[in-house]
């Protein structure tokens, strides 16, 4: 069986660890790559509490390249409602049904701008 590779938006919180942990517990599954806006270079697994797994944690304004280099196969985004808006579209990333990572969401399918309160 083939794992599957998750990367993780707000990786280094309370729950960004606790998913982290769930993940790397489950056959099967591996994360592929880790975001936060704290601990940026560290490894998310000794962030998490588990060890040292070499995926270090990037700022999610590297997200295209980052989830790209590292082939993953799944983003879970466990941010904030704005955040997750933005880190839905690189920019950076083309549009395409034919990309070699997670498929990008075409514009008439895409989350509404946050409006300021």
């Amino acid at each position: 069986m083939t794992e599957v590779r998750a990367a993780l938006v707000g990786a280094c919180g309370r729950m960004g660890t606790m998913i982290v942990r769930h993940l790397m517990a489950t056959e099967g599954i591996t994360v592929s790559a880790a975001f936060d806006i704290v601990n940026i270079g560290k490894d998310i697994g000794e962030v998490a509490g588990i060890g040292k797994i070499d995926v270090p944690v990037s700022d999610s304004k590297d997200l295209a390249s980052v989830l790209k280099e590292s082939k993953t196969d799944v983003l879970i985004d466990f941010t904030i409602a704005a955040a997750t808006a933005v880190n839905a579209l690189p920019p950076q990333r083309p549009e395409s049904t034919s990309s070699s990572g997670p498929p990008v969401c075409p514009p008439s399918r895409r989350p509404p701008s946050p409006t300021p309160s």
